[in-house]
């Protein structure tokens, strides 16, 4: 309703796959020209899985992002929702949870970081002005110790 029905893309990470299926088949049968993002943490399949890349899954890279993320395919995702993926490293991930936090006061996860610098170069990349939803799904108080913590930032190479 906020945006009178016009929904350019929906930019969503991977746990089960439970919330990007089911957006995907709602604006599949309610509005086929919105774009259903997947924002992927760097070393997860999901993206590359969306891309028809042939997964080469052997331990993969492990990611410090919270929640979202795979080395496998949830039973319940369904791949055939989902036009696009961004993957996006911890680096820039927890940079934009800070940025969020210092720009906006928005304390949020660090599964938030993920999607936002998805929508962010999705947003980048488009011709003509598109509304485009994403989530911040997580409060970030759970993460002062890591995400908001330049000690622990610092010890991740993160900063």
């Amino acid at each position: 309703k906020q945006l009178k029905g016009e929904v350019g893309a929906i930019v969503c990470g991977v746990g089960s796959g439970g919330t990007i299926s089911g957006i995907g088949k709602y604006f599949n049968e309610h509005s086929p020209n919105t774009e259903i993002i997947v924002a992927d943490p760097k070393g997860s399949i999901i993206k590359d899985s969306v891309e028809g890349n042939v997964i080469n899954n052997t331990g993969g890279v492990g990611w410090l992002v919270e929640g979202i993320g795979e080395d496998f395919i949830p039973d319940i995702l369904k791949l055939e929702y989902i036009n696009k993926g961004y993957e996006i490293d911890d680096k820039e991930a927890f940079k934009s949870i800070r940025d969020l936090a210092l720009n906006e006061g928005i304390l949020a996860g660090s599964s938030c970081g993920t999607l936002l610098a998805s929508a962010l170069r999705y947003c980048k990349e488009q011709k003509e002005k598109k509304n485009v939803v994403t989530f911040v799904c997580d409060n970030g108080e759970k993460y002062l110790n890591t995400a908001y913590n330049e000690s622990w930032l610092k010890e991740k190479n993160l900063i």
